[in-house]
Parts: C-alpha cells; structure tokens; sequence
C-alpha cells in the first residue's frame, strides 16, 4: 500500500506535491489543536426538565459544575470522561437522573431530571427542607418554591430522618401522600397538614374554615371520600363557617363541632 502511494506521489506535480503536504500539516494541527481544547459553555447544550419551567437546578449551574470538574481533571475535549461527569451531575442535590454526551461536532449535550419535591416540611425546632417524590429530603431552593402541601407539627422531626421514610412503619403515610399529589382535586384543597408526634394528622383545606382530623393515614381513601361527601351534601346546607373542627377518623362516622 506504502509503495502505491509513493508510486502516486510521484507523478503528482510539484505544485500538487506541496498542497498535498499542506493538506496533511493542517489536519495533523487541527487534531492536536482538538486534543489540546478545553471545553467551554458555549460547547454546551444542557435540557433540563422541570415543572411547568420552574427549575431548581439552572443551565448555568448545570455548565458551571462540568466546567470544574473538568479543569479539576485537566480534561481536554478529546479526553472528557463522560462517566465522571454524570456521576459528579448525579450527586447534585437537586438532581435525580442525568445523561451526557458527546456528539460528533464536539458538543457536549446533557439532559437533567430534577428531583420532585411532594411536600415542604417545617419543624418546631425551624428545620425546613422539601420531601422528594424518591422520600429523600431536598434543601429549599434559591430559585423558586414549589406549590406543594406544607407538613406541619412535632410528627415532622421524624419526617427529616430519611431511615423513617424508607421504613415500613411509614408506608402508608407515603401511600397517603402519593394519593393526594396524584389527585388532582385533593391536590389543590390540601394546603397544610398537621402532624402530631404520633403521626395523628389534622387537615387544613382552602375550601372551607373546619379543620379536619384525619387520624393516622390508615384507610385514608374511605376518610377523603367522608370528607368530599360533607363539601359536597352538608355544608351546602348548614354554611361553610357553620363547624369549627369536622372528624372522620372513626369508622362510619363524620363528628362536626
């Protein structure tokens, strides 16, 4: 194959000879020159999916954290480990899945999912942070809050130990939960929920002025359909400010005072 070459090359005339030669200089530069280039943002193209547009993690945030693991791994373009920089993104804490790659112009294409947050949590001690559709807990974000039912009470310290959330024993609390973020009716009526140290909840909704106790979340479907039943064929009737406190907690029985 060599001697082919050498056989073309020599009937080439020398003017051909010289661009030839130009020809392979240039490439041969403009590979090293890739080798040697350091990736900026604008070789970055970030999606990230949210919310309706609201983002806890931004784009920049996104490109700034690449940018340092990069410079802190001296990675040239040609030498970007992909792995590492999905697994530094993972690690986010706002972060819940991320995929990268690099496409053949060189750009560097990274896609985000963020974390959903169900429920915003505050203690009595002050601890504040939000609880993830995962049942881990996400710090508050600087960028924009979620409107999502707030959990109140002395039962949200067990809420912050994320062992407590993983546990059997609240189950059917993240059961509860689950239901009414799916609901679209209760999702909007839920404003806040009150927790008392035995995991006992008292409900407070946007519709009417009762506040509701619910007890613990066992057989919480047949509990909201007691609730819904009582907007839907008592307070019609009596007022919506008739009863200061409506309990549903006990079997068969909705108690108004």
């Amino acid at each position: 194959m060599w001697k082919e070459i050498k056989k073309e090359f020599s009937v080439l005339s020398l003017r051909q000879k010289i661009l030839w030669v130009f020809t392979i200089l240039f490439t041969a530069v403009g590979f090293l020159a890739f080798r040697k280039k350091t990736l900026n943002e604008q070789q970055m193209i970030v999606h990230i999916k949210g919310q309706e547009g609201n983002f806890f993690i931004t784009e920049k945030d996104v490109k700034s954290l690449v940018l340092r693991i990069c410079k802190a791994e001296r990675d040239s373009m040609n030498e970007l480990n992909i792995d590492k920089i999905e697994k530094a993104l993972r690690r986010h804490k706002f972060v819940r899945d991320v995929q990268v790659a690099l496409n053949l112009n060189g750009t560097l294409i990274i896609s985000i999912e963020q974390d959903q947050p169900i429920a915003r949590l505050i203690s009595p001690r002050g601890q504040q942070g939000y609880l993830s559709a995962r049942y881990t807990i996400l710090p508050l974000s600087e960028y924009y809050t979620p409107r999502v039912v707030v959990l109140t009470g002395n039962g949200v310290d067990s809420l912050f130990s994320e062992s407590f959330l993983q546990s059997q024993q609240s189950k059917t609390f993240r059961e509860f939960l689950e239901f009414i973020n799916r609901d679209a009716f209760w999702q909007k009526q839920i404003a806040q929920i009150d927790i008392d140290a035995k995991m006992n909840m008292t409900l407070f909704t946007l519709v009417a002025s009762p506040c509701i106790e619910f007890g613990r979340a066992e057989n919480y479907q047949t509990k909201l359909w007691k609730i819904k039943r009582f907007y839907e064929e008592v307070l019609p009737k009596v007022g919506w400010n008739k009863y200061n406190f409506v309990n549903v907690q006990y079997k068969n029985q909705i108690i108004c005072r």
